[in-house]
């Protein structure tokens, strides 16, 4: 993977935590939604960039 690419499942992950957390409804909030997907792309290029970023709930990582 090239530096400048942010892992899916990275990404992935930390969208699932916004939405359950921020309690997004993609049908009724589309802005919020894509919000969201944009904050979870930036959070994980950041956690890749630094090897650590913002920190999670273990329940969120991938099993």
């Amino acid at each position: 993977m090239k530096k400048n690419e942010i892992g899916i499942s990275e990404a992935a992950t930390i969208a699932k935590y916004l939405f359950d957390e921020l309690k997004v409804d993609v049908k009724t909030n589309p802005e919020g939604a894509d919000a969201v997907l944009d904050a979870a792309a930036r959070l994980a290029q950041q956690r890749q960039n630094t090897g650590s970023g913002t920190r999670f709930p273990s329940s969120s990582k991938p099993r």
